[in-house]
């Protein structure tokens, strides 16, 4: 009889050890129903048949799984994602609940893995931090002397600790467990390629139909989603009035025609037309996208006030909205100073005259631009009186404190720029190569990895010296990569 473990008393009764048919633990995976299994795809190594436990239920015997829809993991961080189809089904009642969450960034989470020796499973505390590559999501350990995420805990289902739903699965670690880092696919990412899990899936897409399917002109599109790329994660406020709304929205749908397998991830987290609908109704919307829970006490929009997300959220039809400026205060404001980026529709161009509402708009815009600043001074280093400059700027003319915010950042280069950058994330492409080639815990290139990134990321860094150990690494990698093709 297996133990009880600390899994168990975690609201995991979903979880699953993946096993070869030999016996030996390869990694974790979710129960979605009562027949099928989400893991990592290079969880299986090249099998088509695997083992499964469904852990912490000792009266379930191990069942044979075989490999159904799956998407290997790909150099820019993606994919690395499967479904198991089990010979056995399982009892209804334990299988998960997948979570669509657009803004997952900043949660507290938790994993369950199986390492070497540690057969019944440990839980490993984590926080969602940032963006990796195309797809994955970094996962950064909470405990500064607790369990890490390492081998075994491939597949491992990211819960949310504050829903229990769970996020997405944990797809690779780094090989340093001093760092504490690792990755994980969401379940929007899941999704992408493998459809047949929707049935087992909560939280609403986030795109009005409206979005999802608009006409209209390609190369003014592109030109918008590149001025959304380009804001990176810098809040801020943009305001489209009459025929331009109509770009944005052919925008949304370009954005979202390419997010299927092999895309790129969406750069609209959020599209709604909140025409007659009540600031309440739209908080709900954002609060069930970020994937928040909301007591039965409070409303949407007090969840906002108490803790927004950060996301890049298009809201078309404000000034036929229920009530423009409850909208702008109750629901846009929280965005803002949560660090959103927040493209705001008005389908009658004489809003521009609305006094009530433009003036709110004007004091959004100002916030967005006040909190770009203060960024920006908390790496300059405090005491320049050009940022206090900006922010009262902000508070009476905001596109004047933007341009000349826009002309501070462009004088600090060096600053805002980090030199390094492309090769870091050159150095995370490499690496996912060593994980598709399942060499992730090869000592030598483990080595060389971490001096590679120590390298790169140490403050006083001789970019020459830091260039030669990532091409060490490198070539490293591809004498392996040569030597398993003789």
């Amino acid at each position: 009889m297996r133990a009880r473990s600390a899994a168990d008393a975690e609201g995991m009764a979903w979880r699953v050890r993946v096993l070869s048919v030999r016996g030996r633990v390869l990694g974790a995976g979710v129960l979605l129903g009562t027949e099928r299994v989400l893991t990592c795809a290079h969880v299986l190594g090249g099998e088509t048949e695997v083992d499964v436990d469904l852990m912490g239920h000792e009266d379930r015997p191990r069942t044979r799984a075989t490999l159904g829809a799956h998407e290997p993991a790909h150099p820019d961080h993606r994919g690395d994602v499967a479904v198991l189809r089990l010979r056995e089904p399982q009892p209804p009642g334990y299988g998960a609940r997948l979570r669509r969450s657009a803004t997952p960034r900043g949660r507290a989470a938790r994993a369950a893995g199986y390492p070497a020796t540690m057969e019944n499973g440990v839980v490993a505390r984590v926080r969602v931090t940032v963006q990796s590559g195309v797809e994955w999501l970094q996962l950064d350990a909470v405990d500064a002397l607790g369990v890490r995420v390492q081998p075994g805990f491939s597949g491992a289902g990211v819960q949310d600790a504050e829903t229990g739903d769970v996020l997405g699965i944990v797809v690779s670690h780094h090989t340093d467990p001093a760092l504490g880092l690792a990755w994980m696919a969401s379940t929007d990412t899941v999704l992408r390629y493998l459809p047949e899990v929707e049935p087992h899936v909560v939280g609403g897409s986030g795109f009005d139909r409206g979005f999802t399917d608009a006409p209209g002109d390609d190369e003014r599109a592109e030109d918008f989603l590149a001025a959304l790329r380009r804001l990176g994660l810098d809040p801020a406020v943009i305001v489209v009035f009459g025929p331009d709304v109509a770009v944005v929205r052919r925008a949304v749908t370009l954005s979202l025609s390419r997010s299927g397998t092999g895309g790129d991830a969406p750069v609209v987290d959020l599209a709604v037309d909140v025409a007659g609908r009540t600031a309440d109704e739209v908080a709900r919307r954002v609060v069930d996208r970020a994937g928040l829970a909301v007591a039965p006490t409070t409303t949407a929009v007090r969840r906002l006030g108490a803790g927004a997300p950060a996301l890049t959220a298009v809201l078309d039809g404000v000034d036929a909205a229920a009530d423009p400026v409850d909208l702008l205060r109750t629901v846009v404001g929280p965005l803002v100073d949560a660090g959103s980026r927040v493209v705001l529709g008005f389908s009658d161009v004489e809003t521009r005259t609305d006094a009530p509402a433009m003036a709110e708009v004007r004091a959004l815009r100002g916030r967005a631009v006040a909190l770009r600043a203060s960024a920006l001074e908390a790496l300059v280093g405090p005491g320049d009186v050009a940022f206090a400059l900006v922010r009262e700027l902000a508070a009476t003319d905001p596109g004047k404190a933007d341009r000349y915010l826009r002309k501070l950042r462009r004088s600090l280069p060096g600053v805002v720029r980090d030199p390094f950058a492309d090769d870091l994330r050159y150095l995370d492409a490499v690496r996912m190569e060593v994980v598709e080639l399942g060499l992730a815990e090869d000592p030598d290139l483990g080595g060389l990895h971490r001096r590679a990134h120590a390298a790169l990321t140490e403050r006083t860094a001789d970019h020459t010296a830091a260039r030669a150990a990532l091409r060490e690494f490198e070539a490293a990698v591809l004498a392996r990569k040569e030597e398993g093709a003789r």
